[in-house]
């Protein structure tokens, strides 16, 4: 009797020893899935079964974590990444989800931190590269922008389209194309919207930007061309619309202009700024009624178009840099130099020195032959 009693208790010693049952492939199916509420849920079971490694566990919060980011909460994802990174201290793409979740919220010294340890555990992680320049860029700093994105072109070679690898080297080019652009150096930031184009030319958004550039360079006639690809593309585009009938009204071809902001006010009956363009325009052939009901829409639409003044002196500049600008390329269009000059002189002084505005009025001052 002794001896069974010895036996049993045995038993029941090996029996709270065991180790806890592994998730079921279900459970993990389900974290791995698309749908945030059921992958929340298996993720959550995973994590309290305590039935993995730690390097599973660490898995299952990275997978919770993109869930609850996809829902906007993004504290409890980067709660989750900061255990998986405990977990797995070499988990690089947790330190890069973290440093996306951080620039989602607008922290981004944090998430160029993070961003840079994932790159230091894996130097091939282009990925990391591109965002940790868009976090630069955020912030400014456009010549460190340009070096990431040139290596995360570096490191995503081109292969077939549909391989992700393709996606981060068009993304790459598309953000350094920007990072150009903020430098002022147009011929550079057109050339990478072009490789955009290239890998990917169904991209309607792309065709807007390069016809963007090529308008700040004066070029109206290749911004028109790239804005009509965008519109076959994207026949809803009212940005696209908007912005050819600003090429138009450069040009002086009113009429046109005037379809085109039409166009877009059918598509998007709520953008202040192009029932302005569109009253400017009526102004421009005297057309008082329509102009009146324009600039009165754009004024209910948005009351910074009420008047030029306004208490906040920052949003004041902006406003009277556009309008100088903007102006002054009407003016120019139209075969009045003088009043162009004085236009664009006004924008030289007004605007400030990293807006597109800026750089483009001391262009086209140098174009006209005077000094900017």
């Amino acid at each position: 009797m002794r001896i069974l009693t010895l036996l049993i208790g045995a038993a029941a010693l090996f029996a709270v020893a065991a180790p806890a049952a592994a998730a079921s492939r279900a459970d993990w199916d389900a974290c791995k899935g698309d749908d945030p509420d059921r992958s929340i849920a298996a993720c959550t079971r995973i994590i309290q079964g305590c039935g993995e490694t730690a390097k599973d566990s660490a898995i299952a919060h990275h997978e919770r974590a993109l869930s609850y980011k996809s829902k906007g909460d993004f504290d409890r994802a980067i709660a989750d990444l900061s255990e998986a990174i405990r977990l797995d201290p070499k988990y690089a793409e947790a330190y890069y989800l973290r440093g996306v979740t951080y620039r989602n919220k607008g922290d981004l010294d944090r998430a160029i931190a993070d961003y840079s340890e994932a790159i230091r555990l894996d130097p091939k992680l282009a990925a990391a590269y591109n965002n940790r320049g868009n976090a630069y860029k955020d912030k400014g700093d456009f010549d460190h922008a340009i070096a990431d994105f040139s290596e995360a072109i570096r490191l995503a070679p081109e292969l077939e389209a549909a391989h992700p690898e393709t996606i981060i080297r068009r993304l790459a080019h598309y953000n350094r194309g920007g990072a150009y652009a903020n430098k002022g150096d147009l011929d550079r930031a057109i050339a990478d919207l072009s490789e955009v184009i290239r890998l990917a030319p169904e991209v309607a958004a792309a065709r807007q930007d390069r016809a963007q550039f090529y308008q700040m360079q004066g070029n109206y006639e290749r911004a028109i061309a790239d804005l009509n690809e965008a519109i076959r593309l994207d026949p809803k585009s009212a940005v696209a619309y908007n912005n050819r009938g600003s090429a138009y009204a450069f040009q002086g071809d009113i009429d046109r202009a005037i379809a085109d902001f039409s166009a877009s006010i059918r598509l998007e009956p709520k953008v202040a700024a192009v029932h302005y363009n569109r009253g400017k325009l009526y102004q421009l052939q005297g057309k008082n009624d329509r102009a009146i009901a324009d600039l009165s829409e754009a004024i209910r639409l948005d009351p910074k178009f009420a008047a030029a003044d306004d208490a906040d002196a920052k949003k004041k500049k902006s406003q009277v840099c556009e309008a100088s600008f903007y102006s002054g390329e009407l003016a120019l269009r139209l075969n009045a130099k003088d009043e162009a000059v004085r236009l664009f002189r006004l924008a030289a002084s007004d605007c400030a020195k990293d807006v597109n505005e800026w750089f483009a009025a001391n262009a086209e001052l140098k174009a006209l032959g005077e000094t900017p």
